[in-house]
C-alpha cells in the first residue's frame, strides 16, 4: 500500500490525515499525495503545514449520515479517554475518574 492509499484510507475513515516531518521535500510530496487521494475520492481538500505537522482535511467532512456518525463516535471516544485520565474529576458514582474502569469505546452502528 502506498502513501496515497494510506492517506485516502484516513480521509475516508476520519476526514483528515496527518504526518510529522521537518523535511520540506517530503512535506511537499505528502501534500501532493493528499491532494491526489482527495481527487480520487471526488472530494475537496485543504492541506496545511505548521512546523513539523502536515495536515490534509476534507473540506466537506462530514458529507453524509455515515460520516456524521463516524465523527460523533470518534469525538465521544476521545472525550471519554480524556476524562478517564483526569484523576480528580468526580463522576456520577462519586469516585474519581481514575478509580473507574477505562471507558468502552463506542462503535459506529452496523446498519449503514
Amino acid at each position: 500500500m502506498g502513501l496515497e492509499d494510506d492517506i485516502r484510507r484516513d480521509l475516508k475513515r476520519q476526514g483528515y490525515s496527518q504526518t510529522r516531518t521537518h523535511d520540506d521535500a517530503l512535506a511537499h510530496r505528502w501534500r501532493a499525495s493528499a491532494r491526489a487521494a482527495a481527487r480520487a475520492l471526488g472530494r475537496p481538500i485543504e492541506t496545511t503545514r505548521a512546523g513539523a505537522i502536515v495536515l490534509a482535511q476534507l473540506k466537506d467532512w462530514p458529507a453524509n449520515e455515515l460520516e456524521q456518525e463516524l465523527d460523533t463516535v470518534q469525538l465521544s471516544n476521545a472525550m471519554r479517554a480524556a476524562f478517564a485520565r483526569m484523576p480528580n474529576l468526580p463522576n456520577h458514582g462519586g469516585q474519581s475518574a481514575s478509580a473507574t474502569r477505562p471507558p468502552t469505546p463506542i462503535r459506529p452502528s452496523s446498519n449503514h
